[in-house]
Parts: structure tokens; C-alpha cells; sequence
């Protein structure tokens, strides 16, 4: 996992998912929280489309 790239408290990690990722938020790992999800509209494409922002703590 990538959770040591970000910078503690400033550091954000944004990842692109198909679905919505509820289960796999519930496996962070400490010291990662959720910040917000954005659900994103893509022209042409069918299908869910989800921008999660997670923070370093």
C-alpha cells in the first residue's frame, strides 16, 4: 500500500475506483482516513466512476 507517500496532516492520496469501495474503506490502515468521495460523471462511458480522497494522519 501507499499509505507513506503523503505528508502527515497535509498529505492527500486520491484514488480512482469503479464502484463505490465501501468494503474495502472498512481495511485502511491506521494512520489513513477518509476524507470524501466524489462521484464522477465520464462522458461516453457506462458504468460508476469514484474519486476517493483519502488523508495521512
Amino acid at each position: 500500500w501507499c499509505h507513506h507517500l503523503p505528508a502527515k496532516g497535509q498529505g492527500r492520496f486520491y484514488a480512482l475506483k469503479g464502484v463505490r469501495p465501501d468494503e474495502e474503506l472498512t481495511q485502511l490502515p491506521a494512520g489513513v482516513s477518509l476524507e470524501s468521495i466524489v462521484r464522477l460523471q465520464v462522458p461516453e462511458l457506462e458504468g460508476e466512476r469514484h474519486l476517493v480522497i483519502l488523508k495521512a494522519n
